[in-house]
């Protein structure tokens, strides 16, 4: 990431999401909206990456995109910090 790219942080819920019957309208779903901002960055000649809070949904989404041709969105895993 540099300065200046968009991010998107999906919170706890999209692994028990993506493992029910309507994962496809769900995937849809993620798809559209990151469609959207993608479409935004690259206006301001920025990237963009989407943060899952779950390693299974960041990998489910990551090979979902590949299929989409939207590739150069990252996808990375930023757990949820936990109080000590």
């Amino acid at each position: 990431m540099r300065t200046g790219d968009f991010a998107d942080a999906k919170g706890e819920g999209y692994a028990l999401l993506l493992s029910l019957p309507f994962r496809r309208q769900v995937l849809n779903q993620i798809v559209d909206v990151t469609t959207r901002h993608l479409r935004a960055a690259r206006a301001r000649g920025a990237g963009l990456k989407v943060y899952f809070a779950e390693k299974g949904a960041a990998d489910l989404v990551r090979k979902e995109f590949k299929k989409r041709d939207l590739g150069d969105v990252v996808v990375g895993l930023l757990p949820p910090s936990r109080p000590r």
